[in-house]
């Protein structure tokens, strides 16, 4: 600060060096042959260069004071967007800050913490996976049926996606007014999440996650008329050789098997399950390609 202090003054005060011998008797010599304007000049001269140089000094140093406020004041307010991680989560408040984190420019998917835990999904990579489906796809209205179980990501997933898809809107259905009453508190008014009971016409995307494998195969294909979407994303277990016809235990089916027999994919994404859980796929239809609709 007192360096800053000192630019400031010598910038403002142009008082030419005092130097002592040989300048001091140039300075007599050309007085007694009446040079004086010349000596003026001289030193005007060097009064101008050495304000030239004094003002780089202070413009550089009011460049570098600008910045570090501006990144003083950057830090500060990104500050209260953040949760702290020492904190118990278990509140619904807490729950709101950690799915309504401030949207970034390099997602990688929300981030796996025991609120966002579902079944043996990487909660990461199944909602970076859909992020990038949506985005790549031009993709605006996306209905997840049932979403009980995308409450606890869904949140963060869609404010991120509300933040670089214009009219970005997610219908999240629920079953009953018990999962509206439990839900409600995850989403604030403002976000383009939507809690209803039926889904609505015309969506572009079906996200049938945590329903499919636990419906029996009527009901599977009922669920996907009634959505009647462009697109679907569905659960796959490829290792599961034989479905059992009715509720699968755990949700686990394969959909490329009897009795769905789901033809190509347009996108397999794999490794979507936690470490050590059986390995479980995403995969993406166009609705119109799955011959039993």
């Amino acid at each position: 600060m007192a360096t800053f202090e000192r630019a400031v003054k010598s910038v403002f005060t142009c008082t030419p060096r005092r130097r002592d011998g040989p300048m001091q008797d140039h300075q007599a010599m050309t007085r007694k042959r009446g040079g004086a304007v010349r000596s003026l000049s001289r030193v005007g001269s060097q009064c101008a260069r050495m304000s030239s140089d004094q003002l780089v000094q202070f413009t550089s140093i009011f460049v570098i004071v600008i910045i570090m406020a501006g990144e003083a004041l950057r830090l500060s307010f990104y500050s209260t967007d953040q949760l702290d991680p020492r904190a118990d989560a278990g509140t619904s408040s807490q729950l709101r800050r950690q799915n309504h984190t401030f949207p970034t420019t390099d997602f990688v998917g929300v981030p796996y913490t025991a609120n966002t835990t579902t079944n043996d999904d990487d909660v990461q990579r199944v909602t970076y996976m859909l992020y990038k489906l949506i985005t790549s796809n031009n993709i605006t209205t996306v209905v997840d049926s049932p979403c009980a179980g995308s409450l606890h990501w869904a949140p963060a997933l869609v404010h991120q996606l509300e933040f670089e898809v214009p009219k970005f809107r997610y219908y999240c259905v629920l079953n009953s007014a018990a999962s509206h009453h439990q839900a409600r508190h995850l989403v604030t008014n403002d976000s383009a999440l939507h809690l209803v009971y039926t889904p609505p016409p015309n969506a572009e995307l079906g996200v049938l996650w945590n329903a499919f494998g636990y419906l029996d195969p009527q009901s599977a294909w009922t669920l996907l008329r009634t959505l009647n979407t462009s697109y679907v994303v569905v659960p796959h277990y490829p290792r599961v050789e034989r479905n059992s016809g009715h509720s699968a235990t755990h949700g686990r089916v394969n959909v490329r098997r009897a009795p769905y027999s789901f033809g190509e994919p347009l996108r397999i994404m794999k490794d979507v399950h936690r470490n050590g859980s059986e390995p479980k796929q995403m995969l993406f239809y166009r609705s119109s390609s799955i011959r039993a609709l």
